[in-house]
């Protein structure tokens, strides 16, 4: 089992997460995250590993509400018109504090694979 090193202090936003997640843990996969979360969910099962994730306390922070209600109103631009009342009641909340972060959808879906070890430093 590979270990991979991820590190708060490298990135301030999701987008940069994005970058840094793909060289570091999908580097050797055949296909490229660039942020879709299904994508991440998806890569994540091509990888029997460990990921040392420094600095979390700092991706705590820069990961939070804020950045949130930024991707979700990406979302709700791109998103089917069928899905933009869910978007905009997520985007509600988020700016009211409320729910999960980006940083909780990550982990989420991290937590959810056997072959992956996460450990936050």
């Amino acid at each position: 089992m590979e270990t991979f090193v991820i590190d708060g202090d490298s990135f301030s936003s999701f987008e940069e997460f994005c970058k840094v997640f793909d060289k570091v843990v999908f580097a050797n996969c055949y296909n490229r995250w660039t942020g879709s979360l299904d994508a991440f969910n998806d890569l994540l099962r091509d990888v029997n590993c460990t990921i040392v994730w420094k600095n979390f306390a700092k991706s705590k922070m820069d990961l939070s509400y804020s950045e949130t209600v930024k991707i979700l109103k990406e979302r709700l631009e791109y998103c089917p018109p069928i899905n933009r009342p869910f978007v905009r009641k997520d985007l509600q909340r988020a700016e009211s504090g409320i729910g999960p972060t980006v940083l909780d959808w990550l982990l989420e879906i991290i937590a959810e694979h056997d072959n992956v070890v996460l450990i936050l430093e």
